[in-house]
């Protein structure tokens, strides 16, 4: 039998011994059982495990096992109809790959301010990982929709800060202020696109009707990300507010 099993595919084996592989999402006890959640990236089942069915040393590392540790389970996989997912699996054998240490999002609710502290963390919750999947559905739905109407996507280039071999010097972009506070601001800003437009030009003179789905960055001064007690975006380099000295909305 394959060892690479995921959660999502566990309705398949119903009845059977199998190994999943993942991270300790979540757990909780109560009295002889432990409900461990394990996710891998496709899905989550609780993994129960009772006392009377594995070794003392077994049901006591279920105890120790910490969040977000990575783990190797194998049991069992049974009918549950109150799981989302529809199956549990009944634990024979627990193995703890790495215990994880002092991770900082637990299970009770945190400020928007916290989360985003620990953005590449937060990721791993279920609300983030959902938005993800509905952006690459739609994303996905996109490309396909322009793809079979005659479209070739294209990549245009990116801005980045990084530079190498004197990069820096051919390419230099200015950062700009808002219109009303800048004479000849349209001048900058044809300037500011003038890398990617160039590249679009020769990409529609190849093929005329192409797709280009990018990424935007905005350079201001106001606060980052939309959050209460934001502190005042640092790409701009002042991190003041905006020179009309009006509040600006936040982001979201």
């Amino acid at each position: 039998m394959s060892s690479k099993i995921r959660v999502k595919d566990v309705g398949q084996y119903l009845g059977q011994e199998i190994t999943l592989k993942g991270w300790l999402y979540n757990k909780r006890s109560s009295g002889k059982l432990h409900f461990l959640q394990l996710r891998d990236g496709s899905g989550i089942i609780q993994c129960v495990m009772f006392k009377g069915e594995v070794s003392p040393e077994l049901f006591e590392l279920g105890d120790k096992v910490t969040q977000e540790s990575s783990i190797i389970v194998t049991g069992t996989v049974r009918e549950d109809k109150r799981s989302p997912l529809g199956f549990e699996l009944g634990v024979k054998n627990l193995e703890v790959v790495q215990m994880a240490k002092d991770y900082p999002i637990s299970p009770k609710e945190h400020g928007p301010e916290f989360l985003m502290h620990y953005r590449h963390l937060w990721l791993r919750s279920a609300r983030q990982t959902a938005i993800l999947r509905i952006r690459d559905e739609i994303i996905f739905a996109i490309r396909e929709y322009f793809h079979k109407n005659g479209f070739v996507l294209s990549d245009s280039p990116i801005l980045t800060p990084a530079a190498c071999e004197g990069t820096f010097n051919a390419l230099a972009v200015v950062a700009f202020q808002p219109f009303d506070q800048q004479v000849g601001q349209v001048e900058k800003r044809q300037h500011f696109y003038a890398i990617d437009q160039g590249v679009q030009k020769g990409v529609y003179k190849q093929f005329h009707e192409y797709l280009s789905i990018m990424k935007l960055w905005v350079t201001e001064s106001c606060a980052a990300g939309g959050l209460p007690g934001a502190q005042p975006y640092r790409g701009c380099g002042r991190g003041t507010a905006p020179p009309c000295g009006k509040k600006t909305a936040p982001r979201r």
